[in-house]
């Protein structure tokens, strides 16, 4: 068995392209491990804290809000 933790704070609170970007990768790679069935014998949690704390994002869009208030989890 493996275990992996990883924190990523540098992609996303400072930039919009950076988070969009980083999505792209990550979307990529979990296509690419279900492809392969990595995901028969694997359990996958993602979390979030609050999503972008840029004031123009979170505070002009109503999902800004939303997602400033909501942290986000899934599980696979």
């Amino acid at each position: 068995p493996f275990f992996a933790l990883n924190f990523f704070s540098l992609y996303t609170h400072d930039y919009f392209v950076v988070p969009k970007k980083f999505d792209e990768y990550l979307r990529n790679k979990l296509n690419f491990l279900e492809k392969k069935k990595y995901f028969d014998n694997t359990l996958l949690i993602i979390m979030s804290d609050h999503g972008q704390r840029l004031s123009e994002y979170s505070k002009l869009t109503q999902y800004g809000k939303m997602e400033k208030n909501h942290p986000f989890l899934s599980i696979r």
